[in-house]
């Protein structure tokens, strides 16, 4: 009777020093093979614990200086935009009450003209009148 495995045992070499080891050195510098001893010595270094949380808490600190100068800009951004809309808003209203502070000064104004022209011709008759009682002619 067959074995009903898709891979057997025997198919498979699980020891390490009949394996071909890839070597990235030729992919990424163009080819270029360096010397076993650099690829031996890149192998064998081991990072403790400690310096991979002082690599991690470089980068988070990294990261950290990154986003607040990100929350920095945007934040100007944002008031530099309000800041402006604000200008452009206020102008807006203000120019529209202006306009009524000016129509309204134009009728008063209009007015008091129309009334000086009905009171002048009165007027002139009424100092005569105080003139010709002070002077009792």
């Amino acid at each position: 009777m067959k074995s009903q495995k898709v891979l057997d045992n025997k198919q498979i070499n699980w020891h390490k020093e009949d394996s071909a080891r890839l070597n990235y050195h030729m992919i990424f510098n163009d080819g270029a093979v360096p010397d076993e001893k650099a690829v031996k010595e890149e192998s064998t270094v081991e990072h403790t614990a400690s310096d991979v949380a002082k690599l991690l808490a470089e980068r988070d600190q990294k990261w950290k200086i990154k986003v607040q100068k990100t929350k920095e800009q945007a934040w100007q951004a944002g008031f530099d935009d309000g800041k402006k809309e604000g200008h452009t808003q206020a102008a807006n209203e203000i120019d529209a009450k202006l306009a009524i502070l000016k129509t309204a000064i134009d009728a008063g104004n209009t007015e008091w003209k129309k009334r000086q022209e009905l009171i002048d011709p009165g007027l002139l008759d009424l100092a005569f009148e105080i003139a010709e009682t002070i002077l009792g002619a």
